[in-house]
Formats: C-alpha cells, structure tokens, sequence
C-alpha cells in the first residue's frame, strides 16, 4: 500500500510541528490491507494553508499473486464464461448484479453498496502489451509503469521526487505492511517511510539499533555527520509524531482481516474524519487469470483484468469494454482493451495534479473516472 499526499511549501519541522492524526484499524493495517491517510490530515491542512493547491492523497493496494478477474467482476449473463468454468462459475448464482452482464462477487458486499452510491469505479480490460506471466516481472512492469522493463524508479517514487520537496517530508510517501520499499515507490530522490510494525513505531531492531547509530554519528565527521543527525532526527522526530498520534486515534469504521470489509471500514473512517473527497483507493494485481479453469478447478496465469478506483472523488460507473470471451489471443488469453498506464495517467493528473507525461514518458487516451480534475 503506498500514500502520496501533497505537502510542498512545509519545512521538514513545520511539518511534523503541525501536527498528525495517525488513523487505522490495527488488524487492518498490520495484514496489509488498507492504510488509513488520516496521518496526513493535519499536515494536509497545514499545506493548504501554504497555498498548496493539491491535498489530494492516494493509496494503492496490492492484491498480490494474480486477481481473478473474472471471478472478482462475474460476467453472469455469458454462457461462454459457464462453458470455461464449469466449476468456477457456479459463483455466479450469487453474485450481486451491477449491470444485466456483470457481477461483483458475492463477498464484495461492502464494494457493491459503494458502488451503488456512485463512489467505486471500475476499469475493465485492464492490461499492456506483451504481458509477461511471471510473477516478479510482472510486478516489476506494474511499479515502474515500463512494459518494456528498462525503467528502474517506481512511478509513484518517481512522482514524488518530481513534484515535492525532495528536501525531506517522511510521509509524504509511505509504505505499510512491509520491511522494505515497494518497488513503486522507489526512487533515489524521493523522501520514504517505511512502516511494518504499526504498535512499536520503532527503528527495525529495537533500541540496539539507535544506540549503534548513535556510535556511528558521534564518530562521523563534517557534513556527513550533519547529514546523519538531519536524518536520525527527522526519523525520531516522525517516529514520536506516530505514537503519539496513533494513541489519541479511534477508529470509526470497523476493521477486519478480509478485503471488502477492511476496505468499507476505511472509507466509513474517511468519511466520519472528513476525508473521503480528499482520498482515492486504487487496487492493483500483477496479472489475472486465464478464461479456462485447470484440471483442479482453478485458474493459472494470465493478462487483462479489472481495477477498482475508490472515493467520494471517483466518478462511479465501468470503464473499459468487459473482456470478450468468444475472441481471445492466440494463447487463450484475454485481450486488454485499457492500458495500465492510462489508468496511472487519471490518477497522477487528474487526481494528484502532477504533469502524468513526465512520469509516464507518453499520453494514453483517458479514462475520465476522476469527477473534478485537479
């Protein structure tokens, strides 16, 4: 899950002087599904108040290993999807209709009711050009936004370190659930926060690890040694902002361990904070899975998929075409009709408000489900 909020004009201390209100259901975070921004809230305003235009916040999250497309969005009027599926489809008696072809699955309760009130996009057909079915590549192709594997930064890190201060605001970008920096994030430039462990808020490895810094600094002369204390102190500075903001926290949603579930509590929370128009969710997998399900009744490796694009700012509705099951690729695959990058292109300028062909390195057509640009 990756956050990215906007706060340009701020001082590393004005920064954390403002102020955070650290919000999200304990389990939820921890099992790495929804990241809360409420830790940006304070400092949001703070921004605003600097004439920042752009307060909008972002948060991806991960649905890692392959989403079923197909069995996340049901194309319940296709018996062509019956005939592929003989086992699989058996869900689609269940699933809750949102137009006479599609279905969401019937454990997106939560996501369906969003839906209905017009707060949930989703991009159908989602995919690039010459998909790769590995797992690592493919995760690799999605954090840099590069089908042609060159690109190293990450799009969002890259975001980051092209639009704000460089300088050094330890949440402007953070990543949750992990020990390391997501490949989307990374970029040399940009200023990251790392958060596995939402109870201690600590360094990794405890009290021993801040005392072998300590050595270190006390022994590392001139400039590097003030570039080692800015550093130490921006980390216990943020760290101390974490817990104590996380202790004055309540959640207002109710949080659990399960996708569709943790995802409503987080929009219940956003709303009763004032942040729901603030803040887009978007889902992303590597890859989805092939139409035909396997001799044991699931599904391997495959392309085109939906996302799913979340707020009170999100023009609801479909995007895309719905994948033609009658016309698949030469190795039985889904077509992709809605290149990923389009997607990350509505996010970056319609929501974010940043130049989208400087982190991209080209336009692709728009998926307008951003209902007021930035």
């Amino acid at each position: 899950m990756k956050e990215l909020g906007g706060t340009n004009g701020l001082s590393r201390r004005d920064f954390l002087r403002s102020g955070l209100v650290f919000g999200v259901g304990a389990q939820a975070l921890a099992s790495g599904y929804a990241a809360v921004p409420d830790v940006f809230a304070r400092a949001v305003l703070s921004a605003k108040s600097a004439a920042v235009q752009n307060d909008k916040v972002l948060v991806m999250i991960q649905l890692g290993g392959g989403n079923d497309g197909l069995q996340t969005v049901i194309p319940i009027a296709s018996s062509q999807y019956r005939d592929f599926r003989p086992q699989l489809s058996a869900s689609a008696a269940k699933a809750q209709p949102i137009s006479k072809e599609l279905g969401l699955h019937e454990n997106l309760k939560g996501i369906k009711t969003l839906y209905d009130a017009g707060k949930v996009a989703i991009v159908q057909g989602v995919g690039y050009t010459n998909p790769s079915f590995s797992h690592f590549d493919s995760i690799r192709v999605w954090e840099t936004a590069d089908p042609a594997r060159r690109q190293q930064d990450g799009w969002l890190g890259s975001a980051i370190a092209k639009n704000y201060d460089s300088a050094g605001h330890p949440l402007v970008g953070c990543a949750c659930g992990t020990t390391n920096v997501p490949g989307m994030l990374r970029d040399l430039q940009a200023t990251l926060t790392v958060i596995d462990d939402v109870k201690t808020f600590g360094f990794q490895g405890g009290q021993n690890v801040e005392d072998v810094m300590g050595t270190l600094y006390k022994s590392t002369p001139g400039i590097y040694g003030a570039l080692f204390d800015t550093a130490m102190t921006t980390v216990r500075d943020t760290v101390a902002q974490l817990r104590t903001s996380s202790a004055k926290y309540t959640p207002k949603g109710n949080y659990s361990d399960y996708l569709d579930s943790a995802i409503t509590a987080f929009h219940d929370d956003l709303t009763a904070y004032g942040m729901a128009d603030r803040v887009m969710i978007a889902t992303w997998s590597e890859f989805g899975r092939r139409p035909k399900e396997n001799a044991s009744g699931g599904t391997d490796h495959g392309t085109a998929s939906p996302i799913f694009l979340i707020g009170d700012g999100v023009k609801g509705g479909l995007y895309g075409e719905t994948p033609n099951l009658a016309k698949l690729d030469q190795l039985g695959n889904l077509s992709y009709s809605v290149d990923f990058r389009a997607v990350y292109q509505e996010i970056l300028a319609s929501h974010l408000g940043v130049d989208a062909k400087e982190i991209l390195g080209q336009s692709f057509d728009r998926v307008p489900f951003v209902k007021a640009p930035a």
